[in-house]
């Protein structure tokens, strides 16, 4: 448990609530079926969000996977373990990789991999 992680989640998940049609300031009694459906939107939009890489994003990802497999692939886990001890939970600058777009990016290759 990370202190302010469910703070941080919820300003994630409040506009993609809103767009789903959920008027988060104005409800007085929700309605609780369309409240968590709405909520389920956001939070599969906001996994899709983190998964799956585009842009900068991707290429940091991508670079960061092969830095780490060249690694494994000499021999050198100390760097290897490095290079991932870098990894962030998020970086909206893109200055680094996300632990969820190199796994985006690794099961998006699995999937081409390994179809079926």
């Amino acid at each position: 448990m990370v202190p302010g992680m469910v703070k941080e989640m919820l300003r994630d998940l409040v506009p993609l609530v809103v767009e789903g049609g959920i008027d988060v300031d104005g409800m007085d009694v929700p309605d609780l079926g369309a409240l968590q459906r709405a909520t389920d939107r956001a939070v599969d939009r906001r996994s899709m969000e983190l998964f799956s890489p585009v842009g900068p994003t991707c290429v940091i990802a991508v670079a960061t996977l092969r830095w780490v497999v060249g690694a494994v692939v000499a021999g050198d886990t100390v760097l290897a373990g490095t290079v991932l001890a870098r990894l962030r939970p998020e970086a909206p600058d893109n200055a680094v990789a996300t632990v969820g777009s190199c796994i985006g990016v690794a099961l998006e290759l699995l999937d081409d991999w390994m179809p079926g």
